[in-house]
């Protein structure tokens, strides 16, 4: 399933226009901002510590799924611009990762 999931992206991908990009990047940062803030908030209501805390900072942190795409294909008309939000926030997340990573183990002590 995984392979297939990546030819219809790179499909999409084939086909992104760089006018696509900029709500691609405004789903992004909303995607990161969200997992961010959500993160905090469960980490507070759960009262979690030590690696459950950075565990799920960590996770809530992560990209969009590819998944996302495959179900823009089968629902919405415009797959192209999903694609280019799974491609941003993946780069987006690869950027933040060492700042991410050192605030999960901040937080498991």
């Amino acid at each position: 399933m995984i392979p297939v999931m990546l030819i219809l992206l790179g499909t999409s991908l084939a086909t992104l226009k760089v006018a696509d990009l900029k709500p691609a990047a405004i789903i992004a940062f909303g995607r990161l901002g969200s997992g961010i803030i959500s993160a905090l908030i469960v980490i507070q209501l759960l009262s979690l510590t030590g690696v459950a805390a950075g565990s799920v900072f960590l996770l809530a942190t992560m990209p969009s799924a590819i998944i996302t795409h495959v179900l823009a294909q089968r629902f919405r008309p415009n797959p192209e611009q999903v694609a280019g939000a799974v491609i941003v926030s993946t780069l987006l997340t690869f950027a933040c990762l060492p700042v991410l990573l050192w605030a999960a183990l901040q937080m498991a002590g």
